[in-house]
């Protein structure tokens, strides 16, 4: 047979199952306090469209890189270029060399033309005084 259940024993069983007022209290603050933190569905609509804007953002960022990715040189591009203009370079350096050379031989002839010329003119210069001499004398005469 159950056991009897006296009045003292049902009122201590139920202080200690029963929520208090203090208890009901606590509860509803912490209900209050879990309402302010937790997002509403206006909270959740902001969170959406900064989530679409951003995807967008991601969008045209992507479609950015792909074009700079259609026009911009890679490392590949690089090189090659760098192995061109070392090959062109090279033969500007080359021409510069053969106009060098060129320059050089013409500055010698001309250095030797000059001295042909003031030589020439040395030797000729007492002939020109013998012969303006003999002009002289002969206009005299």
């Amino acid at each position: 047979m159950p056991k009897e259940i006296t009045n003292n024993e049902l009122m201590e069983f139920l202080k200690e199952k029963m929520a208090t007022k203090d208890d009901v209290t606590a509860v509803k603050d912490d209900i209050a306090a879990m309402k302010e933190d937790i997002a509403t569905k206006d909270d959740l609509a902001v969170l959406q469209d900064d989530l679409s804007s951003v995807k967008g953002d991601l969008s045209s960022v992507k479609d950015d890189i792909a074009a700079m990715k259609e026009v911009m040189a890679t490392k590949d591009d690089v090189e090659a270029l760098q192995v061109e203009m070392t090959g062109e370079f090279r033969m500007v350096r080359a021409e510069i060399s053969e106009v060098q050379a060129t320059l050089t031989k013409i500055d010698k002839r001309t250095s030797e033309d000059v001295d042909a010329v003031s030589k020439d003119v040395l030797e000729l210069k007492p002939r020109v005084k013998e012969l303006e001499k003999k002009m002289r004398k002969l206009q005299v005469a």
